[in-house]
């Protein structure tokens, strides 16, 4: 199926807060298809609809590993370490994000 097309059924689900449905439209997506980006985003906010914070933050490690140069990456990373409590590491993630969209504190 076109992955385009199953990322917008998923996030039809997700803005139902069908996030459990949501969520499996996005791993299904992700075990086809390793490298679509929009995905890791998707699945990473929708396991945090649900609190999966964990998994939220294990998938946007991911997406930076997957994509070191995407400025929204390292941005949702810092979001889900920020939710986890883990400001130190968010600080450092947002650093690296506003480095790479060409923004820098002060």
């Amino acid at each position: 199926m076109d992955h385009n097309k199953l990322l917008l059924e998923g996030l039809q689900l997700f803005g139902q807060q069908n996030y459990k449905a949501a969520a499996k439209v996005f791993e299904s997506i992700l075990q086809e298809n390793r490298r679509f980006d929009a995905a890791y985003n998707a699945l990473a906010e929708t396991y945090s609809k649900l609190g999966r914070i964990d998994e939220a933050i294990q998938t946007a490690r991911l997406y930076t590993d997957l994509f070191p140069e995407d400025a929204l990456a390292h941005t949702l990373l810092s979001r889900m370490y920020v939710q986890k409590g883990l400001i130190d590491e968010a600080e450092k993630e947002l650093a690296i994000s506003q480095t790479l969209s060409g923004r820098t504190n002060g």
